[in-house]
């Protein structure tokens, strides 16, 4: 819903999850809503999938949190196959089955809804690489960096081929300390740096091949008029993308 009303407002932003819990969701409705958001949006949208990590949340819906990762892989394939395919023909055991008389209407504009794992959503990094288009981590720290983005390049590789790109991200709350210096230093569920300090950090994530990068600064203790002043001033003049001329059709 939140979608839906940026949508109406903007033109050219892309516009994401991060992330649907997928198990909780009925893959044949959530096809349905994210085919037509993604018609309204002309292709804009970017579809944010986890698992969940609450287990509480769970009983509410009636679903066994240890199944969560099995009942990922389920309506995933669901989802995809009646999104996607004309007349689907599909059977799972958890989300119905057609023989191939129905059709869902609309499709995505550009064939595919582009889908990301927002963590491993319970799912090794072989199976992420060989069937979503990207995958978005936990912040690993500047030694880690390499190894990180290396290894999802190396499972991309082994599942589509060398000549195959699909991205990798990471996120997580970002305290952005009064210290311009100040270095990364890891904290619940993010890191704690100076603006100066997550430069030269966005500069090595971006040599070692980090495609994306979100950072909530909820739990920095400074209005968000001043985070924001800061990071336009001290980090976001280096990373000017450059202009790309491409339709989704070529990706």
């Amino acid at each position: 819903m939140y979608i839906a009303s940026l949508a109406a407002v903007t033109s050219e932003i892309a516009l994401g999850t991060t992330g649907i819990v997928l198990p909780m969701r009925e893959p044949l409705l959530l096809a349905k809503q994210v085919n037509s958001l993604d018609q309204l949006t002309n292709g804009r949208l970017l579809l944010g999938m986890s698992s969940g990590d609450r287990p509480s949340e769970y009983p509410v819906f009636g679903i066994d949190f240890d199944t969560r990762g099995e009942r990922f892989r389920d309506a995933f394939e669901t989802y995809r196959t009646v999104s996607e395919q004309p007349f689907p023909v599909f059977s799972s055991p958890r989300f119905g089955k057609s023989g191939g008389t129905l059709d869902m209407l609309p499709k995505p504009p550009y064939g595919r809804t582009p889908a990301i794992a927002v963590g491993r959503a319970q799912q090794s990094l072989e199976w992420i690489a060989a069937h979503m288009d990207g995958y978005l981590g936990f912040v690993p720290g500047p030694a880690a960096l390499d190894a990180f983005a290396q290894s999802w390049k190396e499972q991309v590789a082994q599942s589509m081929g060398r000549e195959a790109f699909k991205p990798i991200a990471f996120g997580g709350y970002l305290y952005l300390h009064p210290r311009p210096d100040y270095p990364f230093r890891a904290i619940k569920g993010g890191f704690a740096i100076g603006s100066r300090s997550l430069r030269h950090f966005l500069e090595q994530a971006r040599e070692a091949g980090v495609s994306h990068v979100a950072l909530n600064p909820k739990v920095t203790p400074r209005p968000y008029a001043d985070v924001l002043d800061e990071l336009h001033s001290e980090v976001l003049p280096y990373f000017i993308p450059e202009v790309f001329h491409a339709t989704r059709e070529h990706t």
